[in-house]
């Protein structure tokens, strides 16, 4: 069972991790079966954790937001009112260079989905995170597509 050499696995968690330091924890645990698949011939991709556009400092959900929620008051905002360094940095400053380092390629889409306009996510406030189609899972696909072309 399992992939096979020339099977394409492309993984990514962070948007559903309370904290950067989780998810390291997370990936060290799964890092041996990653690296084995790796040297079976599996192409093993990490994509990055997109940006999201919460109405907070650096865009990502924190538990604080939930009572704007409930009373309707939560908004998405442009990424020019948040903290770029900081939301690449959330979930991609530690993950991203642990697995570069374990020989695994990076797939980039952290910037593309940060410049993406507010209104494009699904939640008006209650999700910014996830977008309105066409767009950031029809940017993933793109990227992939281009990335595999490149391969």
């Amino acid at each position: 069972g399992g992939a096979n050499e020339g099977d394409i696995f492309v993984f990514n968690g962070g948007l559903h991790y309370p904290s950067d330091e989780r998810l390291v924890a997370d990936l060290e645990t799964i890092k041996p079966w990653i690296l084995e698949a790796q040297e079976r011939g599996v192409n093993v991709i990490w994509r990055e954790t997109n940006a999201a556009h919460f109405n907070v400092s650096n865009g990502y959900y924190s538990p604080e937001l939930k009572e704007y929620q409930d009373r309707g008051e939560a908004y998405c905002v442009s990424s020019s009112h948040i903290d770029a360094n900081a939301s690449w940095h959330h979930y991609n400053g530690k993950a991203t260079p642990l697995l570069q380092s374990w020989g695994i390629p990076v797939l980039e889409t952290w910037e593309a989905t940060f410049l993406m306009p507010e209104w494009c996510h699904v939640g008006r406030g209650v999700d910014c995170a996830h977008y309105l189609q066409p767009g950031g899972s029809s940017y993933f696909t793109e990227a992939l597509l281009k990335y595999i072309e490149e391969m």
